[in-house]
């Protein structure tokens, strides 16, 4: 085997480990559901199943705190949830979608994360009513809030 050495040569060196390109970094910030446009049209999920997007302070934005879990289904114990569906953000809409108990997810402030990452909670059931609404989280939800027009 020929070994590298500085001397110059008449053809160029090939090099056979090139550095491959880095691909992009994917955020999991909470923006990742956020509206993107004016437009007042509900904001819809494609995968698993089709979700409602529900904006910071909107009618159903507030956690319903109605117990939800199953660790077969990757929900995890939390210090700021416990005994409640602490779902990884990145995970949250698919895991919800293919679980039928599962009305929709809460998402929001800093307090929601598991380990560095953000995360929401699984919902049993979505509630459209007085005292839904919060400033600090927004939600997906399976069912369609009440007043959106298609």
């Amino acid at each position: 085997y020929p070994f590298p050495t500085d001397a110059p040569t008449e053809t160029p060196t090939e090099n056979i480990n090139p550095s491959p390109a880095i691909p992009p970094i994917p955020t999991a910030a909470p923006a990742t559901f956020a509206p993107t446009s004016d437009n007042e049209s509900p904001r819809r999920l494609a995968e698993p199943k089709a979700m409602f997007f529900i904006n910071y302070g909107e009618p159903g934005s507030a956690p319903a705190r109605l117990a939800l879990f199953d660790e077969a289904k990757g929900c995890m114990n939390t210090d700021w949830a416990p005994s409640l569906c602490a779902l990884k953000l990145a995970d949250a809409a698919v895991v919800c979608g293919r679980w039928a108990e599962c009305d929709g997810i809460v998402c929001g402030n800093d307090a929601y994360k598991i380990g560095t990452e953000h995360a929401c909670l699984a919902q049993h059931e979505m509630r459209f009513g007085g005292g839904s609404a919060s400033a600090h989280h927004y939600a997906l939800s399976k069912r369609e809030p009440p007043g959106l027009d298609n």
